[in-house]
């Protein structure tokens, strides 16, 4: 009796392993079976909301990336990557970033004053050589960063720059050269005083980059995030000419007007947008920046409320993110990061769309895209097609109930 007893224990030790290793399994073919119905349907959405608004772009070609909270990455492609040979846009084309580089500037100035080189209210000039800068000694990195310096700029200020840029599309700048012309032209304000956009600014942050860490702002780039990152497809292109191109470019007419060495930090990255999410959803998910430190670049300035530390704020139906937007030589881009539904959004253009009110309109139309998986994941299921989401999310169910039905039968046989 006593052996009869245990060998029943045994046998239903046995039967409770491989029910609950059973569930598990049920569990998994069940989240995969969701996981691939939403990837499916984003991947829907953009590309509808593509084709919809590509003809009203009027823009050669665009790609889009989104990376969801798990890390996985959902891209899309429409148009003309190269006119001259007809190359189709594909996710591996890389497109200028204009000022969405002073988002990227930002992040490295932010890893660098956690590693304790400086102090964000700390003055500039004590690291960087400002020539006769007006009001050198009163520039704060904080500043800088939330374009309250009242720095001259030297891109789209009142001045010649363009015309002797233009003219020499070859010609390397350098820093002393650049910085005469806020020495020429003088302060906006007194800094900390009121708000001027200032492409020169982050010049000068690029300048302090170098500075601190001995390396170039593109050296340095791939030091502190793309080689950690295992990201080979942005960077800085502190070379490139219509003589040395960049390999990859979705190109246009104005791709190598002049030299970027001509803006620097402000805008002289390069990227597919699939690498440029990638990189900002480990920014901001794997902890490469503290919390202070993302709650000081995504606040308001006391300047401009719609700007932080080298960050755009924004908030449509009631969702808050941030990021930046770029405009720059024939490319125009936007990255957004919503951190509630821990997502990016990464899109780029190689031309000027028609109009500003169309190209606001498929912003927002690839954010509504976005935002409908994210509430689907949280507190607002999508509702449309009820019918296909019950048949769609249920396979992985039936499945591992199925699973689990033989192996309960086959257990009890042998019982």
């Amino acid at each position: 009796m006593i052996c009869y007893i245990q060998n029943q224990k045994a046998k239903e030790c046995t039967l409770n392993k491989i029910i609950t290793i059973t569930l598990n399994i049920s569990i998994l073919l069940l989240s995969s079976s969701l996981f691939a119905f939403e990837n499916n349907a984003i991947q829907e959405k953009l590309n509808a909301t593509i084709n919809d608004s590509f003809e009203k772009l009027a823009v050669p070609g665009l790609s889009v990336a989104v990376v969801l909270e798990d890390g996985t990455s959902i891209t899309a492609t429409k148009g003309i990557a190269i006119m001259s040979s007809q190359v189709e846009v594909n996710e591996t084309h890389l497109f200028r970033l204009a000022s969405m580089s002073k988002h990227l500037t930002a992040i490295m100035v932010m890893m660098l004053h956690e590693q304790g080189h400086f102090g964000l209210n700390d003055r500039v000039s004590d690291y960087v050589e400002l020539y006769n800068l007006p009001n050198k000694d009163k520039i704060t990195i904080r500043q800088l960063l939330n374009h309250s310096a009242g720095v001259y700029d030297h891109i789209n200020g009142a001045n010649n720059f363009f015309d002797i840029a233009l003219a020499q599309p070859n010609k390397v700048w350098t820093s002393a050269e650049i910085l005469s012309y806020p020495e020429q032209y003088g302060a906006d304000f007194e800094p900390g005083t009121s708000s001027n956009y200032s492409n020169t600014g982050y010049y000068i942050l690029g300048l302090l980059i170098e500075s601190i860490t001995g390396q170039t702002l593109a050296d340095a780039f791939d030091t502190l995030l793309t080689a950690p990152l295992a990201l080979n497809n942005i960077f800085v292109d502190n070379y490139s000419t219509a003589t040395l191109p960049i390999y990859g470019l979705a190109e246009n007419n104005r791709a190598y007007e002049y030299h970027l060495s001509a803006i620097g930090a402000a805008g002289n990255f390069v990227a597919t947008p699939n690498d440029l999410a990638l990189l900002i959803h480990n920014v901001f998910t794997q902890n490469i920046l503290s919390a202070d430190s993302i709650a000081a670049m995504s606040s308001p300035s006391e300047q401009d409320v719609a700007y932080g530390l080298g960050t755009r704020l924004w908030t449509v139906q009631n969702v808050f993110h941030f990021g930046h937007t770029g405009t720059l030589g024939g490319y125009k881009s936007i990255m957004m990061y919503l951190p509630e539904q821990k997502m990016t959004i990464a899109i780029t253009v190689n031309g000027y769309p028609a109009n500003s009110a169309d190209w606001w309109a498929f912003v927002d139309e690839i954010f509504i895209d976005v935002l409908s998986l994210g509430d689907s994941k949280v507190e607002n299921p999508i509702v449309e097609e009820p019918d296909k989401v019950a048949d769609k999310s249920s396979e992985g169910g039936s499945l591992s109930f199925s699973i689990l039905f033989i192996m309960c039968l086959l257990i009890r046989k042998r019982i």
